[in-house]
């Protein structure tokens, strides 16, 4: 059972058991047990990445789990809970620059051993930290959509676009195409 599981030292079997848990929650009439098995799953993220060691190593992991955090921004943004799904995204980028700000030590020194673990900044934090004149754009892509966060000291906005992953990526391609001068300037839509 998951209690005796619950007693061993974080494994990468846990982590994938809770993950299953989470993924087949992610259903109609099944928000409460979601919720608590995202915490579960989000914790368990974050005592792994402490325990691993090369920044190579925490991007694939990231990469390879983007899923969850994809399943958890669309539910966060259906339950519209923007701010959630804000530091949901800012959660799920890479830290590993992050890492190496905080620890204050060179940088050959961290790339050797990632042992510490930056928490990115919240909404409220990012906002206070935001000049008046200063705005920035968000994003995330996920599966059958776009969705975009406008945030300043005085602004937050979530747009969403629904676009496929694969459509998006598509219409990236054709315009950088026409930057480079290998495509028509009719490709840009």
């Amino acid at each position: 059972t998951l209690s005796l599981h619950d007693a061993l030292p974080i494994s990468v079997s846990l982590y994938q058991i809770h993950k299953g848990r989470l993924l087949c929650f992610d259903r109609p009439g099944q928000k409460e047990e979601f919720a608590r098995e995202l915490q579960i799953v989000l914790a368990l993220t974050e005592q792994y990445r402490a325990t691993i060691r090369e920044d190579s190593s925490r991007q694939a992991f990231f990469a390879d789990e983007q899923d969850v955090f994809d399943a958890a921004t669309a539910s966060a943004v259906k339950e519209r809970d923007s701010q959630g799904a804000f530091d949901l995204i800012e959660k799920s980028r890479a830290r590993s620059l992050l890492d190496f700000v905080e620890s204050g030590r060179p940088l050959a020194e961290v790339e050797k051993e990632f042992a510490s673990v930056a928490r990115p900044l919240s909404l409220s934090e990012i906002r206070a930290r935001l000049p008046e004149q200063v705005q920035f754009v968000q994003y995330a892509v996920l599966p059958d959509r776009l969705e975009m966060w406008v945030v300043s000291k005085t602004r937050f906005d979530l747009i969403e676009k629904p676009i496929t992953a694969a459509e998006l990526e598509k219409k990236i391609d054709d315009y950088q195409s026409v930057l480079v001068g290998k495509g028509p300037e009719a490709d840009i839509k």
